[in-house]
């Protein structure tokens, strides 16, 4: 399809042309300046991803850059990329397949376009463990429906994510697994779905890209199956089944002496799950298989139960008081 006629790529090829990258280039790497920046004739040309508008720079000694430039903005989108940036540089400094990245001075941020919030359980830490990360997500969601923050299309939302939420938090704090992790931290990988990895017309891997959101975890969580891996439609029909491409890594890890991480394989499905669930609208289906990836045991109303008569139970039963406290808080921060 074309995108001629898509008036925000439009507007970001026009602020694009104002860019100096000769400049910006020249800055970061001085004597060696582009001699080809490849600025497309219209934005139905443009090389990007879901994210990012790429121009490729090459320099005078055949170096080749991509210049990205974001084609939604946030408020928070330069501390993501500095983040970002600076993982890149660990890794690829540390020896890793991981290309080196640079942000030139002041800002090539140039779309208008604001989010409602900020994510900000992502910027908190450090945590002592996974299970204080996740519990600080939820805690935020909590904190962002109870302050009037997030956004939401009507009451029965509310009320049906913030429930979901304390039943997360219950979870969280009753499954002593997760708060048993040792003192080892790995660095993730946030979005391992598989387009991260990159590799020659061989199938040879030269390289991880898109680092953006990576964090510290357990080793339990670090080793659990990347999401790449997964049967897609039975992993969101809520089995917690290994695939066969899990199972092959687990037999993999036996065959080369690292049971502990076959380990993590087939007690991961925690992980693979929760991203899933916070900060979302509930699913029941994905909370059943999340609580039996906890506990072996599944949510304890019938399988045919719908979604609003278990929010209606939760907030009229186990969570009245906390749901009737919300209310108040709501109210209070409304006139605020």
């Amino acid at each position: 399809m074309s995108n001629k006629t898509d008036p925000a790529l439009n507007i970001i090829l026009q602020k694009i042309r104002l860019i100096n990258f000769v400049e910006h280039a020249d800055a970061l790497r001085p004597g060696h300046k582009p001699i080809i920046v490849s600025i497309p004739e219209d934005s139905s040309k443009f090389q990007r991803g879901g994210v990012n508008v790429h121009i490729p720079l090459t320099f005078s000694d055949g170096v080749r850059w991509l210049a990205r430039i974001r084609q939604k903005s946030t408020p928070s989108t330069r501390l993501i990329l500095e983040s970002e940036i600076q993982t890149m540089q660990f890794l690829n400094a540390a020896g890793m397949q991981v290309p080196n990245a640079f942000m030139p001075r002041g800002s090539l941020d140039f779309c208008q376009d604001q989010e409602d919030r900020l994510p900000g359980p992502f910027f908190f830490g450090p945590f002592r463990s996974s299970a204080h990360r996740y519990l600080a997500q939820i805690e935020h969601v909590l904190r962002e429906i109870e302050q009037g923050s997030r956004a939401f299309a009507g009451d029965e939302d509310v009320i049906s994510v913030y429930v979901t939420h304390l039943w997360l938090k219950d979870l969280m704090q009753n499954s002593p697994r997760l708060w048993e992790e040792g003192e080892q931290t790995f660095l993730k990988h946030a979005d391992d779905k598989g387009d991260q990895i990159m590799v020659d017309k061989d199938g040879k891997f030269v390289g991880v890209i898109d680092w953006e959101w990576a964090y510290t975890a357990s080793k339990s969580e670090a080793f659990a199956a990347p999401l790449a891996l997964v049967d897609v439609n039975p992993f969101f029909d809520g089995i917690n089944d290994l695939s066969p491409n899990e199972e092959h890594l687990v037999n993999a890890y036996n065959k080369y002496g690292f049971p502990d991480l076959a380990k993590c394989v087939r007690d991961g499905k925690v992980y693979q799950r929760l991203p899933m669930v916070i900060g979302q609208q509930p699913d029941l289906v994905q909370l059943r298989a999340l609580e039996h990836a906890f506990t072996g045991k599944m949510l304890d109303c019938a399988v045919n139960t719908e979604l609003g008569e278990w929010v209606k139970d939760m907030a009229g039963g186990r969570y009245r008081m906390q749901v009737l406290a919300m209310k108040k808080i709501k109210v209070v921060a409304a006139k605020d």
